[in-house]
């Protein structure tokens, strides 16, 4: 029966996961222009209020990429 409703099944996942990172890129181009805007106006509390939001961001998605998922037992 070849790849069938695996194949299917990681297709889906994919479409998911490209989705998912497409909407991470654009929050973080939004907190990054944000940080570039309190940068240029000297708001140096937001300066460190988005940082640290930058960070854990990373964090959380750096976390999530080790996590062992259904997706990676089927490969």
């Amino acid at each position: 029966m070849g790849k069938g409703f695996n194949g299917d099944k990681r297709s889906v996942y994919h479409r998911n996961f490209k989705d998912k990172a497409r909407n991470r890129v654009d929050d973080l181009e939004g907190v990054f222009t944000n940080l570039q805007s309190a940068r240029k106006e000297s708001r140096t509390s937001d300066v460190a209020l988005l940082e640290e939001q930058v960070q854990l961001m990373l964090r959380e998605w750096k976390a999530e990429l080790n996590e062992v998922s259904p997706a990676n037992s089927m490969l």
